[in-house]
């Protein structure tokens, strides 16, 4: 099975930077990379995160009102990509994403799953912002080969 998804993602409304605040992706921890800045300043969030065996990516995702991301597909389908409602001001049409057609809304407190690597976009209608934890945790069956998943993934991004 192959670990490797494109990498001509579009995501004009996720932006990452190195504390949480602002609009876009506050990381705590990055394809195994940890900001210990962000890390120090939610306690209580890198406590439970660090208890997420093949834990990769951990973040707040804040999209912005009236914001869209473009239909993109993920870096690979050896994880599983995880978002936790944390604040969502409204369901479909409004606010919500899809996956591979399937249109879904978040809801505060509830997990949504799906594999990253399928093309998925997002939106937020609405006159607040959207925040979610979004995590990124290696599937079972690629946990022995972490590692090179997460190589293969930094040496893509970083060309």
């Amino acid at each position: 099975m192959d670990f490797r998804a494109s990498t001509k993602a579009v995501n004009p409304g996720i932006l990452v930077f190195s504390t949480i605040t602002g609009s876009g992706l506050g990381m705590e921890n990055c394809w195994g990379v940890k900001n210990e800045d962000n890390c120090k300043a939610c306690p209580k969030l890198n406590g439970f995160l660090s208890g997420i065996p093949g834990l990769l990516t951990a973040g707040i995702s804040r999209l912005a009102p009236h914001t869209e991301i473009k239909p993109h597909i993920g870096d690979t389908n050896a994880i599983m990509r995880c978002h936790l409602g944390l604040r969502i001001p409204a369901g479909l049409p409004d606010c919500g994403f899809e996956v591979r057609g399937e249109k879904r809304s978040w809801k505060e407190g509830e997990w949504l799953l799906f594999c990253d690597a399928h093309q998925h976009s997002a939106w937020n209608n609405t006159d607040e912002y959207r925040y979610i934890l979004l995590l990124d945790i290696i599937l079972p069956s690629f946990m022995n080969r972490k590692d090179e998943v997460v190589k293969e993934v930094r040496d893509r991004k970083s060309t």
